[in-house]
């Protein structure tokens, strides 16, 4: 983005963000260095993960959107892409762990209690 000038200008990320998470975006900042646009990215792309297909903005009956949206962080290497986005997504990658870790208990429980009838 650029000003009037043709200066380069910072990414807005505080007219976008509620306060708190734009105290957390300047802490992560100041504390990791994660670029303030990658990690401002990241988070917006965590919320509407979360959101996904549970809500929908119905304009007409021929216009109804979802809060999918795609993600593309480009930068130079080691410019601080990756860090933000597994950040960004740790609890979802938590939640999926715990969640397999049910499913193979249930698996187990349920097979054990199989009974071959011939």
């Amino acid at each position: 983005m650029y000003n009037s000038n043709n200066q380069r200008k910072g990414f807005p990320y505080q007219s976008v963000f509620p306060s708190i998470l734009v105290t957390l975006i300047d802490e992560l900042y100041e504390k990791y260095g994660y670029p303030i646009d990658f990690i401002s990215t990241a988070i917006f792309t965590a919320f509407a993960a979360s959101i996904g297909n549970s809500a929908q903005i119905k304009y007409n009956e021929a216009f109804i959107e979802t809060a999918s949206i795609f993600c593309v962080l480009i930068g130079k290497v080691n410019s601080g892409k990756s860090h933000p986005l597994s950040w960004a997504f740790k609890p979802f990658f938590k939640k999926n762990r715990e969640e397999s870790v049910k499913y193979q208990i249930a698996k187990q429980q349920y097979q054990g209690k199989r009974i071959l009838i011939c």
